[in-house]
Order: structure tokens, then sequence, then C-alpha cells
């Protein structure tokens, strides 16, 4: 038997919606059998059941750099090959250790979300242990 993953990462949030369907399709429970995470942040992340643990793109900052590149490249100045920004983890509910949110062997995801965030980086996480859906950022 091929061992199943405890977690997903998906390239987007619609995307997510769809693997939360398929994990429920065959039998397995989200977060308990099997993590998911997205990416984008789309308005209704917070609703879906449950709520969607996702990477925040800075869609704005995205849209200054792109527009400052491109007034560069009118200008014929050279521009960088890339331009990193930085993202914000949403810790939700659909996210937690393998074996559950209090998993054997593992500190509960809330505990683990309020560490200190690495230099330069941002995460969000519940704000309530009971995963009230409310966020907090840090």
């Amino acid at each position: 038997e091929t061992p199943r993953p405890s977690a997903v990462f998906v390239a987007s949030d619609v995307v997510a919606l769809g693997a939360l369907g398929a994990i429920r399709g065959a039998g397995l429970r989200v977060p308990a059998d099997v993590s998911v995470v997205g990416f984008d942040d789309i308005p209704l992340a917070a609703f879906f059941d449950p709520p969607l643990t996702t990477v925040r793109l800075p869609a704005f900052d995205l849209g200054i750099a792109a527009g400052q590149a491109i007034l560069e490249l009118i200008e014929g100045r050279a521009v960088p090959a890339r331009t990193l920004l930085g993202t914000e983890l949403l810790v939700r509910m659909s996210a937690a250790p393998p074996g559950g949110r209090n998993g054997p062997g593992s500190r509960a995801i809330d505990d683990l979300a309020r560490e200190p965030a690495p230099a330069g980086s941002q995460r969000g996480t519940p704000a309530g242990s009971a995963g009230d859906g409310k966020e907090t950022h840090g």
C-alpha cells in the first residue's frame, strides 16, 4: 500500500478547495488525516470548511514592483532579474502537525504558530486556541 501524504501544499486557494473536496471524497478528514495549505489568500479562503491555511501574496506590492520595472525598462535602465517580496503565512484550521492538531510527539499547531517568526518574515495565527477563525499577525 502506498503511504498517503500528511499534507498538501497547492499553488492556489482555488485548487486547495478542490483538494479539500478530493480528500473528503477519499474518506479522509482535514486536518486530522491530511493538512491542506493554499497560496494567495483569496477572500473566501477564511470561509472554506475548514478555514484554509494559506500564504498571502502581497498583490498590491507586486503590482507596484512590476510597474516600477516597466518604467525602468522604458527609460532604458537595467532592472534586476527578479524581485523578492515578503509573504505571510496565515495559519487557519486546515493545517495541523502529523497525527492531528495535538498529535503524538508534536506541540499544538497554535503553539508552533505563536513562536517568533524568522527575521524578515510574517505569519498569521488563529487568535483563539479553539480555532475561532480570527487571525492575528506578527
